[in-house]
């Protein structure tokens, strides 16, 4: 779940053309390949389990790796 969210995060980020992540993956499945591998390599930082059974996971995603595995300049 915490993988998806921060999928759909990515997903709406403008990139240096002025197009977002999500308009950039419809042209390019190569690009789709690569943000799913790179959001797959994500470091969880802390996952603590709630009272309720539920779990919150914190992720780390650097841009700068972001940028590097996508191939593209984000804003």
């Amino acid at each position: 779940k915490a993988q998806y969210e921060l999928l759909s995060l990515v997903k709406g980020v403008t990139l240096d053309g002025g197009i977002t992540v999500s308009r950039a993956i419809e042209q390019d499945s190569k690009l789709e390949a690569r943000l799913n591998e790179t959001i797959r390599g994500a470091e969880v930082l802390k996952s603590e389990f709630t009272a309720d059974h539920g779990c919150v996971v914190t992720l780390r995603l650097p841009k700068t790796r972001l940028e590097r595995m996508m191939g593209v300049r984000l804003q």
